[in-house]
């Protein structure tokens, strides 16, 4: 093989197993993708705005540089048999790995790990709606529901350049018309998709699609120079081609992790420390996760990640669909209509909602069924519904190789009322679909309307988009077994973290990837607080600078008295002021006038800030 093939590698990630192993940190990440990737990109943004008071960071990765980006980024295959316009799944097919089955009925699962920087996300990760506030309400912790729709779905949104295509008059037409035909109260909107569009393509050419390789690559890109050197960043560093393969334990009454033993692509193994008092997060995904506790301890600590936190019940859900090709009456109607690939929530049970898609002449990233030639419009109609846990899974290592075997069942089919309601939905959506856009259906008459008898909904592989979780779930709405409590952590183990799809305690109606990064970024904010105050005083201000400079602040209100003097923070440092309960203060902020090489002159003109007795005022 030709050292060409890792340039990325030997240009930006040149630290080693050894010489990681050479420090201790203060939080190791094991894995980049979703979970992984996304805790490490916060964690270094933050950390950045700290200075002294920053933390040590380890990002481990198995794999190394596959890509560079989201492969919708890049060059991709065309021309594919049932791949048109995306690619993503060919370059998932090409690139995952495959699960190892026992004493199971399904044995073509579709899915599977990847092993290389950003994990799954350079393939999977675009279609990234939230999952709808009922099943949060009905299955998480109503603080972590909470703090989802309040603060961190926004965050995740943002970071993952949730975008929608421009809305013409025929388009919201075309919804206006959906809505006010369906069935149970639906509302279709469009698609939420983790990318930038390209008009007039919109869903049939995904740009900018959002993946962490992106982040991480760039700081390995940005490293410090030192006496004219590239040197590490204090930090945070990355190790790839390197497997985390079990964790050491210490010996008090919380049995504090104390450091990861890897194997590298050598083939050598040995540890890498935590600091006292550090973390692990485990990254790796349902399987590999699991894996690394499995190979850590003892029979009894098998038997209490299976039997007392209820773990390692790998599961996916049931994914429904129907497909359907169509002709416009006018030819010339489908350039000016484009691709539409529209969602929304729909009682199909009392308290069971699913997540349903439309692609319309859309590049799906669910299955597109079988058509009579490629380049012929389609109708698809998804329904990905949820389920709980299956008990009949497992996890189990192989003691003779040292890796996992997986056995997955089914959870149970949907009933027929449910899959009625379904199939009246998508006959109500075709009806419209095709009065709307006058289209014919291929196969019918041009008068032909249907009905739910006329749909038959197929099941996806299981697998098939790569959603299994659940085997270290996280507390629940009610506190039924589990591995981690809401901030993620191992019960009884400290220090110990999981943050990738098997933190799920069940598994939703919709994608998860969104879910999973809102988690990263909250569980960032735990690991890396700002500045948390246990028993804020109603009489005191709380200021912390996490500009990344030092800066100089004020703090006064109406009252001449009530002047403050002026203080320096530096980078990561916070201060308080004791004030009158209750009355607002203006917190002045001057900052750095960065065109003075010595580093010593403050800009004339302050940042204003409100700042509020006992909260926290952060300094950007």
């Amino acid at each position: 093989m030709s050292d060409d093939k890792h340039g990325f590698e030997n240009k930006f990630f040149t630290l080693t197993a050894k010489e990681a192993a050479g420090s201790a940190y203060d939080i190791i990440i094991v894995g980049s993708g979703i979970g992984g990737g996304v805790l490490a990109n916060d964690l270094y943004d933050t950390n950045a705005k700290l200075g002294k008071n920053a933390k040590s960071v380890l990002l481990i990765e198995k794999g190394g540089v596959v890509f560079h980006s989201h492969c919708l980024n890049t060059a991709r295959p065309s021309g594919l048999e049932n791949d048109r316009g995306q690619q993503n799944d060919t370059f998932f097919a090409q690139f995952k790995e495959d699960y190892t089955f026992y004493d199971t009925d399904v044995t073509d699962w579709k899915g599977g790990p990847m092993f290389n920087l950003g994990g799954r996300s350079p393939a999977w990760g675009l279609f990234a709606p939230r999952i709808h506030d009922q099943s949060l309400g009905d299955h998480l912790h109503p603080d972590v529901k909470c703090e989802l729709l309040n603060d961190y779905y926004d965050k995740a949104e943002r970071l993952m350049l949730l975008s929608l295509p421009e809305t013409q008059t025929f388009h919201q037409h075309v919804m206006d018309r959906l809505n006010m035909d369906g069935l149970n109260g639906v509302q279709w909107q469009w698609g939420r998709i983790a990318s930038e569009f390209r008009d007039p393509k919109n869903y049939d050419f995904a740009e900018g699609a959002y993946s962490s390789i992106d982040k991480i690559l760039e700081i390995a890109m940005s490293k410090p120079k030192r006496n004219g050197q590239v040197v590490e960043h204090d930090y945070f560093k990355t190790v790839l081609n390197t497997e985390v393969r079990s964790l050491n334990f210490g010996s008090s009454t919380d049995h504090p992790v104390t450091g990861v033993n890897v194997r590298s692509s050598d083939g050598k193994e040995l540890e890498i420390k935590v600091k006292s008092g550090g973390s692990v997060v485990l990254c790796g995904g349902s399987v590999a996760s699991p894996s690394i506790l499995l190979r850590s301890g003892d029979d009894d600590w098998k038997k209490k990640i299976r039997s007392d936190w209820g773990g390692l019940r790998l599961t996916d859900h049931d994914i429904l669909f129907y497909a359907h090709s169509f002709r416009y009456q006018d030819p010339a109607d489908r350039a000016k209509v484009g691709s539409m690939k529209l969602q929304t929530y729909a009682n199909i049970s009392s308290g069971n909602v699913a997540l349903v898609n439309m692609s319309i002449d859309a590049s799906s990233f669910l299955p597109r069924g079988e058509s009579e030639a490629d380049d012929i419009p389609k109708f698809i109609m998804v329904f990905i519904l949820k389920c709980a846990l299956q008990d009949d899974s497992n996890i189990r290592i192989n003691s003779a190789t040292g890796e996992p075997e997986v056995k997955i069942k089914r959870a149970p089919d949907a009933t027929h009322a449910e899959q009625q309601v379904m199939k009246k939905l998508t006959a109500e959506a075709m009806k419209s679909i095709k009065s709307t856009l006058k289209v014919n259906f291929l196969g019918q008459n041009d008068d032909w309307e249907p009905t739910f008898d006329d749909i038959t909904l197929s099941k996806l592989q299981l697998g098939g988009v790569a959603h299994e979780l659940g085997t270290l779930p996280m507390r629940g709405k009610s506190d039924v077994p589990h591995c981690l409590n809401t901030d993620l952590q191992f019960e009884d183990v400290a220090g110990l973290y999981a943050c990738d799809l098997s933190v799920f305690p069940y598994s939703p109606e919709s994608n998860p990837s969104l879910t999973l990064a809102a988690l990263a970024i909250r569980l960032s904010r735990h690991l890396n607080k700002r500045l948390h105050v246990e028993a804020p005083e109603e009489d005191t201000v709380y200021a912390v600078n996490h500009s990344g400079r030092k800066v100089k602040v004020w703090l006064s209100n109406k009252a001449e008295e009530g002047a403050s003097d002026e203080i320096i923070l530096e980078p990561g440092a916070d201060t308080k002021w004791k004030r009158e309960a209750g009355v607002l203060e203006s917190l002045f902020v001057y900052k750095l006038d960065l065109s003075d090489p010595t580093g010593a002159t403050y800009l004339r003109e302050p940042v204003l800030l409100v700042a509020h007795p006992k909260r926290v005022t952060v300094i950007l």
